[in-house]
């Protein structure tokens, strides 16, 4: 629906591809991780626009509207059989490490382990993009949040793997 989210999603899309070469996966794995790198933010269809594209911060109530897209895309993709192994990160892309996340305040492990690798390439390229209320880092900016955020926020294994991934690839470049 907005252009930020079309770039945002093939970007973590790239990136998380990336990180499942590193892991060594097979070719039928990676392309479900470039789909739910492609479809992580689907549910943020049924976010209105005026929360959505907020140039602003967002209240109490709109970011518990925001909170809602993960449950949401879940619940879009949920009738298409071809895309059931990818669901786990829709609806788990926001989940912690310390349990603070959501939708379901998942700890550690629980969270499973392709929305744990989505999370950290989501963390990055919102960090590194702009948005209509900040200018994103640059690079070594947003890497150095990555390493403060491991272990609370992120799985400290999947951020190794980006950082393996980072450090060859510059994802915003391989997506022209």
């Amino acid at each position: 629906r907005d252009l930020y989210t079309r770039g945002h999603s093939e970007s973590v899309a790239t990136i998380l591809t990336g990180m499942g070469v590193i892991m060594g996966l097979e070719e039928e794995d990676l392309d479900a991780l470039r789909i739910a790198g492609t479809f992580h933010d689907i549910g943020k269809i049924g976010v209105p626009d005026q929360v959505l594209l907020k140039p602003g911060a967002l209240s109490y109530e709109e970011f518990a509207i925001i909170k809602q897209h993960p449950t949401i895309g879940a619940h879009i993709l949920s009738p298409i059989p071809t895309v059931k192994s990818v669901i786990p990160v829709i609806l788990h892309h926001h989940e912690r490490m310390d349990g603070m996340g959501y939708p379901e305040g998942l700890v550690g492990a629980k969270i499973p382990l392709w929305a744990r690798m989505a999370a950290v390439a989501d963390t990055y390229d919102a960090l590194t993009s702009d948005r209509p209320y900040r200018k994103g880092m640059p690079r070594e900016r947003a890497l150095q949040v990555i390493e403060d955020i491991r272990h609370d926020q992120l799985c400290p294994d999947c951020v190794q793997i980006f950082m393996q991934y980072i450090s060859d690839h510059d994802p915003k470049s391989e997506m022209a």
